[in-house]
């Protein structure tokens, strides 16, 4: 009868077909390489874009720091709807949050703002404006806004020079009292 198969155990039977079946895998994963890279990818959000500069320098004292604090909550609360990023200055332009629409995630931030935990000691507003201007160029934003919360003490000419090369809208609320 030819149709009725006979196996007399001379021959070789794989009994581990699983073991063929994970060295087929990484010889075939092996072979495809690293597959990972960075890549940059440019994002257009459509909705008003805002950076908050916020000074951390040491003018920026107890009450003040405080007041500083609840008047970022309340143009959080006035940001609804927009995309908005935050970049606080000492001596160096920090960014703490890149533009977001999610502003909750700057609130969140906020407690933790305090002039002694910054690296530096100064008072350098124009390297706060060049990294909010960063953070605009970084999504293709040209017409945003500059909110700029400040107690003053900074060097003038040097932030003059810095913001009149930016194409954004500036609006700055001062901080702290006429007392010296």
């Amino acid at each position: 009868m030819p149709f009725v198969t006979v196996h007399f155990g001379g021959g070789v039977q794989n009994k581990r077909p699983w073991l063929f079946a994970a060295v087929w895998t990484a010889l075939f994963l092996a072979g495809a390489g690293p597959a990972y890279e960075k890549i940059s990818v440019s994002v257009k959000i459509s909705a008003p874009a805002h950076v908050i500069v916020m000074d951390m320098s040491p003018a920026m004292n107890g009450e003040t720091l405080e007041a500083a604090k609840r008047k970022l909550y309340d143009l959080l609360g006035a940001l609804k709807g927009h995309q908005a990023g935050l970049v606080v200055y000492d001596d160096k332009g920090y960014v703490v949050s890149p533009l977001t629409q999610d502003l909750n995630i700057i609130r969140t931030m906020i407690p933790g703002l305090e002039t002694n935990v910054m690296p530096t000691y100064g008072n350098r507003a124009d390297l706060g404006f060049e990294k909010a201007a960063e953070l605009f160029n970084n999504v293709g934003v040209k017409d945003g806004q500059i909110i700029f919360l400040t107690a003053g003490g900074f060097d003038a000419d040097k932030l003059t020079a810095a913001t009149q090369k930016l194409p954004y809208d500036i609006a700055v609320i001062g901080l702290g009292s006429d007392e010296a």
